[in-house]
């Protein structure tokens, strides 16, 4: 009897735990959404940086610190707010936040001016950035750099220096970063440029005097990998001994640990010392590479190539997700794309005594890559190959002036005289059969690697003997290169 009473009292004592927890859990819910509420009818989250950075800046000042100057972006009212607490403190912009005013500014010119293209656009905004960097702590300078960066890309370089631009002494030097190396002639962008920098030329003394907010990115990276945010550490002090490693790992490095472990009177271990110095030791060697020239063209290429990788799978793809892309015809049919052919890659040659050397040139209806090739022409040793194409798009009146080829009535003409011309598909027929009577090959052309090659492969890939080259072809020599080597001039 006395155990069945026992037991009755336990449970008993059980039903009070579960009623209490339930009536704490109910109690800490309608508060945090009480909170939560509050939080709400305050402010947006919009205004949760301007709000931490200037409770920072006062808890700071408060414990003493003399704080004169603040880096940040031109994003937010953050500055203007806090200037109304602290009159003594002057704010600096961002560099990177400054160069992406400037391209943002440029793209939006894009829809009113098509010759104002992406390459143009990187190239402008280059150009900022090495004149942001020339002239630090001059005003003049950025004014001037500035008048010069709405004249300079189109052919007048009355505003610029022989310090910076080649030009100046040789006006007939090729824009290497420009299409076709040649200065633009839209007056109507030039006046849009010229625009957009008085915006900037307002703001010289402020351009000259630029800071960079890198050091807080890297710090921020730093706490989102020990405190990630799919966690919730803030309740807890958890959240504070993460911060403070992040801290001592943005001071001193990985070897924070050993100290640490010091401190508190433990040994920090063989392997563990061994390790922290040996991530230290990886990371400085890492900074000294990054800040190297070849790296940072590196790191250019590498951006170009996977922006262009990006664009085609885009265009193959077609528009997946857009606003309203879902009210049209839904049985409308979906064109396939065929998957691109693949990129060249360029590789350099020890020797080509071993290869036999095709040199080789085409004509074509104009200057462009997407142009129709009109002859073919090869030699190899004693043996030629030439033939004519019938083009199904009108020679321009600049390619008939070069080549002497018109076409009229359906009939092509060579100076006057009408040649015999075939379709493109048995042209690319004959001309790989003349190849393929040799062993080895590789195609020399002048000037081929940026117009002869991309001509010769856009039929090739639409007549489906891109594979057909690949076997028979070990690659390409452009020599205008040779002749850059041996005259420099």
């Amino acid at each position: 009897m006395n155990i069945i009473m026992r037991e009755r009292e336990r449970e008993r004592e059980r039903e009070r735990e579960i009623s209490m927890h339930n009536n704490a859990c109910i109690y800490f819910f309608i508060r945090k959404l009480l909170i939560s509420i509050i939080i709400v009818i305050i402010g947006s989250s919009k205004t949760m940086e301007r709000d931490m950075v200037v409770d920072m800046v006062t808890k700071m000042v408060d414990k003493g610190v003399n704080i004169t100057k603040v880096v940040a972006d031109e994003d937010t009212t953050t500055f203007s707010h806090l200037r109304t607490i602290h009159n003594n403190i002057t704010k600096i912009s961002d560099r990177n936040h400054i160069r992406k005013t400037f391209s943002s500014n440029l793209y939006g010119l894009q829809p009113k001016h098509k010759s104002l293209s992406t390459k143009v656009i990187r190239y402008l905004v280059k150009c900022f950035n090495y004149m942001l960097a020339q002239n630090r702590g001059n005003p003049d300078g950025i004014q001037k750099g500035l008048d010069a960066l709405g004249k300079h890309p189109f052919g007048d370089h009355t505003s610029c220096s022989d310090s910076w631009c080649s030009h100046v002494n040789n006006p007939k030097q090729k824009y290497t970063a420009l299409p076709y190396g040649k200065p633009m002639r839209d007056s109507h962008l030039q006046e849009s440029l010229q625009t957009v920098c008085s915006k900037f030329l307002k703001y010289s003394i402020k351009l000259s005097n630029l800071g960079s907010t890198q050091a807080n990115e890297s710090f921020n990276k730093t706490v989102s990998m020990k405190a990630p945010k799919n966690h919730h550490f803030s309740s807890s002090a958890s959240l504070n001994y993460r911060v403070a490693a992040s801290v001592a790992e943005k001071n001193t490095g990985q070897t924070y640990v050993v100290e640490v472990n010091r401190r508190v009177g433990l040994s920090p271990g063989k392997h563990t010392k061994k390790f922290c110095y040996l991530r230290d030791s990886q990371s400085r060697k890492r900074q000294a590479i990054v800040r190297t020239k070849k790296a940072k063209r590196r790191r250019i290429e590498l951006k170009a190539k996977k922006c262009q990788t990006t664009s085609c799978k885009e265009i193959r793809e077609g528009p997946t997700y857009m606003s309203g892309v879902g009210i049209g015809d839904p049985n409308s049919a979906v064109k396939e794309i065929p998957r691109p052919s693949s990129v060249p890659q360029l590789q350099s040659l020890s020797s080509v005594k071993d290869h036999s050397l095709v040199f080789f040139d085409l004509e074509t209806t104009g200057l462009a890559r997407t142009s129709h090739i009109l002859q073919v022409a090869a030699v190899c040793g004693d043996e030629t190959f030439s033939t004519y194409v019938m083009p199904k798009e009108q020679i321009t009146p600049s390619a008939s002036e070069v080549t002497g080829l018109k076409l009229n009535n359906g009939a092509l003409y060579h100076n006057e005289r009408k040649v015999n011309a075939i379709s493109i598909s048995s042209a690319l027929e004959t001309f790989l059969s003349f190849i393929e009577k040799q062993a080895c090959v590789i195609l020399v052309g002048h000037n081929i690697k940026s117009f002869d090659v991309h001509v010769l492969f856009h039929p090739l890939d639409s007549c489906s003997l891109l594979d057909r080259m690949a076997h028979c072809v070990q690659g390409f020599l452009d020599t205008k290169y040779l002749f850059k080597l041996v005259y420099h001039s």
